[in-house]
């Protein structure tokens, strides 16, 4: 594969990305009404597989169209001239530098991709040397780790292995405020909610930043949800989850805490949701959602002529 060749790709993975993105970006108050119907767990999974669908749709379109230079479908340069000034999508034609537009287009996804690399690892190994300040100073209860603070604090730090980090602070209180603050991160701790949330920038490198930044609020908002949820189920009361969030809200000063903290979210939606809580769908969306990626797989691989002549079209044309 030549270096003409390598930005052709990655200039297509960026218009189709773009292209993309800004399709997700406008549909978005549409779908806000269809995944409000679910349930907060299952609308997390919809606003990941969201994020991860321009990189997706990109990758899918960009192997069809190559797949006919390896022998697989029809084979379009029958119908091209070798060495025309013409950008081709196949490592059979003699490379042609493409133009400068194409070269910007290219460039530009090689950053974001790199920015992307760079905030997951600076990410995790933040969470790694916080992870280990906490670890010597905190002292083992089963699952928990007590650490020295008069701050309430509850949170859940770890990518791989999340650990559930409770304040002496927060001990300290009565036990109808600890045990929903406690309940809440153990349900970020079976979920992963941490590792979901640090891999969604690799996921939504191909977004648009506006867009890339209201599917996180959104999956941060769901998660948050969902955890609440499940605490209420396992207490068995709604209230007292809403309880705690407000006493917490009354008691700790506003501050950033480390992973994901009993207090993050919009408290107010939080505290609406259990107080009021809304029939919503048990369903899970995911066989909907492999359906789907199944027929985007089989639609983009019979149409990959088209796709191909289409995403050499584009090239030209920015060339």
């Amino acid at each position: 594969m030549n270096a003409s060749l390598i930005i052709l790709c990655l200039a297509s993975l960026g218009m189709i990305g773009v292209t993309a993105s800004l399709v997700t970006r406008l549909a978005l108050p549409h779908l806000d009404r269809v995944v409000d119907r679910l349930a907060a767990r299952h609308r997390a999974r919809v606003w990941l597989s969201l994020a991860v669908l321009p990189a997706a749709l990109g990758l899918l379109a960009l192997l069809a169209a190559l797949l006919p230079a390896f022998g697989l479908g029809v084979d379009h340069c029958l119908g091209h001239s070798v060495g025309s000034h013409h950008p081709h999508l196949c490592p059979h034609h003699s490379a042609v530098m493409p133009g400068l537009l194409v070269v910007l287009v290219a460039t530009a996804v090689v950053v974001r991709v790199g920015l992307a690399l760079e905030e997951l690892i600076r990410n995790a190994l933040l969470t790694r040397a916080t992870a280990r300040l906490l670890e010597e100073g905190s002292e083992r209860r089963g699952d928990r780790r007590v650490f020295e603070s008069a701050e309430p604090q509850a949170f859940v730090l770890g990518l791989v292995s999340p650990k559930l980090y409770l304040s002496r602070g927060l001990l300290a209180l009565d036990d109808d405020v600890v045990a929903p603050a406690v309940a809440h991160e153990r349900a970020h701790v079976r979920a992963r909610d941490g590792l979901w949330r640090a891999l969604l920038p690799v996921f939504s490198m191909l977004h648009l930043p506006g867009a890339a930044a209201e599917l996180r609020a959104r999956l941060v908002g769901a998660q948050e949800l969902a955890a609440d949820d499940e605490a209420a189920r396992e207490l068995g009361d709604p209230v007292r989850v809403a309880a705690s969030l407000l006493a917490l809200a009354r008691l700790s000063a506003p501050r950033t805490s480390p992973g994901l903290s009993f207090m993050h979210g919009d408290l107010e939606t939080r505290v609406r949701a259990l107080l009021d809580p809304r029939a919503r769908s048990t369903a899970s969306p995911t066989p909907a959602l492999a359906l789907a990626f199944g027929a985007l797989v089989v639609t983009i691989g019979a149409l990959h002529d088209p796709v191909h002549h289409a995403l050499e079209t584009i090239l030209g044309v920015l060339s």
